[in-house]
């Protein structure tokens, strides 16, 4: 139910989330400069396309870039929590007043999408998008669909309230997201969207109204207050589904 999160439960959470993100700040701290984050690594891959091409195709290195950036990438979609992003004071994880550092709504406006976007498209990224034949155009779309795609089937299978607006909003931008680099036939993506069904189908079965007669009802405080707050939850299932 949306809203109904118990204060303590909500500030454990909070203060669990910011010592996780502070330890996640530390992890490449000793590393050299030149490993210590994305935009180094991709830097000096980048340099080794552009000076030796030849040498980077021969050597396949488009297949290996994925698992080379993955660490990177892990670590800042371990800030990505978009249902719980922007909660009002009281709410959530905000219960402390404060919407939570680092979260970021869409993986999209993530700092790792925006850093290998254009990666190894060289000077001129216009030319060598519309060229459409350098393999390396499938970096972003592979890490989505090995990194970011399991993410976002936990946070829809285990922390999505059907019942909520705003998470309904946000699950069904997040599938939308998705669907823009994983087609929906695929196995893992079928998954997920059978997930959103299977969700739906448990939050409608739960809120169904029960065919007690009217005089029963009335005659019975306790099974008014059951049809009450079913019809609540069913009205705020029809409100989240169209959200």
């Amino acid at each position: 139910w949306e809203g109904l999160e118990e204060p303590a439960q909500a500030e454990r959470y909070a203060a669990r989330h910011r010592e996780v993100m502070e330890a996640a700040a530390t992890v490449f701290a000793d590393a050299d400069e030149e490993f210590a984050s994305l935009g180094a690594v991709k830097a000096r891959l980048e340099d080794f396309k552009l000076s030796y091409p030849r040498d980077y195709g021969n050597t396949y290195m488009h297949l290996s870039t994925p698992a080379l950036f993955s660490p990177y990438v892990r670590l800042q979609l371990m800030a990505w929590d978009p249902l719980f992003a922007d909660e009002p004071p009281g709410a959530g994880a905000a219960a402390n007043g404060q919407t939570r550092a680092g979260v970021h709504k869409g993986f999209d406006k993530q700092a790792w999408y925006e850093t290998l976007f254009d990666y190894g498209l060289g000077p001129d990224p216009a030319a060598a998008a519309m060229a459409g034949d350098d393999p390396d155009a499938e970096l972003v779309p592979t890490l989505v669909r090995k990194l970011v795609l399991p993410v976002a089937q936990h946070l829809l299978e285990r922390c999505w309230d059907p019942f909520s607006m705003r998470h309904s909003s946000e699950a069904a931008a997040i599938v939308a997201d998705l669907c823009v680099y994983v087609p929906p036939e695929e196995e893992r993506m079928a998954e997920l969207l059978g997930c959103v069904v299977g969700v739906l189908e448990a939050a409608a079965q739960a809120s169904t109204l029960p065919p007690w007669p009217p005089a029963a009802v009335a005659a019975s405080p306790v099974a008014e207050a059951v049809l009450a707050r079913r019809f609540r939850a069913a009205v705020r299932l029809l409100r989240g589904a169209a959200a």
